[in-house]
C-alpha cells in the first residue's frame, strides 16, 4: 500500500536519493536547496509517496505559485522506475492541484517536460489533461527542450493573454505564425 502525505523537510534526502534514479541526465547537489526553498516558501504544496510500513519514498511532487498572476507550476515529479503504471503520479499531481486550489485558487496549473520524453508527455495529456501550450528552447541544463503544458483548474475559462505570468516559459505565442508552428509540432508529435 502507499501514503501520499505532505512532504516535510525530512524528506529531503530521499527525494534527492529518488531524484537520481527518475533523472540522472539532470541531477546536480543543488537541488537539495530548491526542495527546501520550496517547502519553506510553499509548504502545502508538495508531497511525497511512501511505501506503507517501510517509510521509502518512492515518489513526489514539488509545487510553487506564481504570485504575479497567480498560478501553480509543478517543478519536480518523479515516480521510482518500479513503482510507475500503479497511479502514483496521477495521485501525487492530484494531491498537489488540489491543494494548490484551497491554498491559492489559481485558475491554471503549468509545468515542463521533456520533448523527448514520450511516457511523460502521454501521463500530461492523456491522463492528467494537460494540453500543448508552447516549446521552450534548451530549457533543460543538458540544453534538451521542453514543452510547456498547461491545466485549467476550477472549471476556469483561459484568459485573453495566458502566457502572462509563466515563470518559466519563454514568452507567449502571440503571433498567429507562432501558434501555427507549435501546432505543426503537436501534430508531428507521434503519441503512443
Amino acid at each position: 500500500m502507499v501514503v501520499i502525505r505532505q512532504a516535510t523537510m525530512d524528506d529531503i534526502p530521499g527525494m534527492q536519493d529518488l531524484d537520481l534514479h527518475c533523472f540522472e541526465e539532470e541531477n546536480h547537489p543543488g537541488d537539495y536547496l530548491y526542495y527546501e526553498d520550496y517547502l519553506v516558501l510553499w509548504p502545502r504544496l508538495s508531497f511525497v509517496a511512501e511505501e506503507n510500513g517501510t517509510g521509502r519514498i518512492i515518489g513526489y511532487v514539488v509545487a510553487k505559485m506564481e504570485l504575479t498572476k497567480p498560478h501553480g507550476y509543478i517543478s519536480y515529479l518523479g515516480v521510482g522506475p518500479t513503482n510507475r503504471r500503479k497511479g502514483i503520479a496521477k495521485k501525487l499531481m492530484s494531491v498537489a492541484q488540489n491543494a494548490m486550489v484551497q491554498e491559492y485558487g489559481p485558475e491554471r496549473v503549468s509545468l515542463h517536460v521533456l520533448k523527448s520524453s514520450r511516457a511523460a508527455i502521454n501521463l500530461f495529456t492523456k491522463r492528467l489533461g494537460y494540453k500543448f501550450y508552447e516549446s521552450a528552447d534548451m530549457f533543460y541544463d543538458n540544453g534538451e527542450d521542453a514543452y510547456v503544458l498547461v491545466k485549467l483548474l476550477q472549471g476556469k475559462q483561459p484568459a485573453d493573454h495566458i502566457g502572462d505570468g509563466f515563470g518559466h516559459a519563454a514568452g507567449c505565442f502571440s503571433s498567429e505564425a507562432a501558434k501555427a508552428n507549435l501546432k505543426g509540432q503537436m501534430e508531428t508529435l507521434q503519441l503512443s
